[in-house]
């Protein structure tokens, strides 16, 4: 039986926004220098949407395989029976439908790096395939018989804590270890709010470049708006937002989005009129209804005031007019309703609050 190199090798090519090296994402920067040029095996964790593949090419850029193949593995989306076929390859005639041969990740990564993303989300029976190539270096492509050498270098990536996964039985313990090489956490987008607007103004570009648009050019206060944003999203909504602004510039538009989303965030987990409504049908008479009109009452006048502050971009005088009560008397109803981080959140299209004289 023969063993040769793959014969399959994509390009390469240097990531887009090469990361920040401000504040919270210095060390994960330092981290990366410190390993690249090693051969270590990487495990990235983090939220999700933090920017783990950003990470995982800039370790690529980085390192001596840089002019090598980086390739992504996204193991939560492979069908468990295309597995095998996705990252192993397949010769004409192994299954119906396949009608010539293909090479697989494996071996499309030779020399440079596969980047496995979301390991954490592969079956245990998928876990112990993929151990064994990680192991051996080497495998055969399905229907085939030649074993095909390779070398990589494996960076993972994973939202959840695989330590738990392991203790959970969810996870081989072997594969872990395997893994294990060096970990590198990455910090979520509220904690580097230095880096949003170098990171928005490259995500910009790279949209504009894409749609073949010009890029946007956004305002000192759009960005004090964003860095004020708890992105729930974390790069991903940034990055969402970016091609949506490329697509239509307008700041107003992104404002009022980014209030709608920071109003959702803040009524999640509080009950709504019809839950109230019901509470009081299964308590049997044993809530009084005047608690549950005073509840009904203040959720709907919490809505209402959330509502005017995004109508008026967060102007609390234009909200109070837009309410009809004194200036004074919203500002108590903001902060009795818990609306402060709202009130304050956009400074987009504001004019002074001042009382006037």
């Amino acid at each position: 039986m023969s063993s040769r190199r793959p014969t399959c090798s994509p390009r390469s090519s240097r990531p887009q926004h090469p990361l920040s090296q401000e504040g919270a994402m210095a060390s994960v920067v330092a981290t990366i220098r410190s390993v690249a040029a090693t051969d270590l095996t990487i495990l990235l964790q983090g939220e999700t949407g933090v920017g783990k593949e950003l990470v995982a090419r800039e370790i690529h850029a980085c390192s001596q395989r840089r002019d090598a193949p980086f390739v992504k593995v996204h193991c939560a989306a492979l069908p468990a029976p295309l597995f095998e076929s996705e990252i192993l390859g397949h010769e004409r005639g192994a299954f119906t439908g396949a009608v010539q041969r293909q090479c697989g990740r494996f071996e499309r990564a030779h020399g440079g790096t596969l980047f496995l993303d979301e390991i954490g989300e592969l079956p245990l029976a998928l876990q112990a395939k993929l151990l064994q190539v990680i192991e051996d270096r080497s495998f055969q492509r399905v229907g085939g018989n030649e074993t095909i050498g390779v070398d990589v270098r494996i960076v993972c990536a994973s939202n959840r804590s695989l330590e738990k996964c392991v203790a959970d039985g969810a996870f081989r313990q072997d594969l872990y270890f395997r893994i294990l090489g060096v970990t590198i956490t990455v910090p979520p987008l509220r904690e580097r709010r230095a880096e949003i607007p170098l990171l928005l103004r490259r995500l910009l570009q790279e949209h504009a470049r894409a749609l073949g648009k010009p890029a946007p050019r956004p305002s000192p206060r759009l960005f004090a708006m964003l860095r004020r944003h708890p992105f729930p999203g974390n790069v991903r909504e940034l990055d969402n937002l970016a091609r949506r602004f490329v697509i239509r510039p307008d700041e107003d538009a992104v404002a009022r989005e980014l209030l709608e989303a920071r109003r959702r965030g803040l009524a999640a987990g509080r009950p709504s009129i019809d839950q109230l409504v019901r509470e009081f049908e299964r308590s049997a008479g044993k809530v009084p209804l005047r608690d549950v009109r005073r509840r009904i009452q203040a959720e709907a006048e919490r809505e209402l005031i959330a509502r005017a502050l995004i109508e008026s971009r967060c102007n609390r005088r234009a909200a109070a007019q837009l309410l009809r009560v004194g200036y004074s008397t919203l500002l108590g109803k903001i902060e009795a309703c818990g609306l402060e981080e709202l009130a304050h959140a956009a400074t987009i299209g504001r004019t002074s609050e001042a009382p006037r004289a």
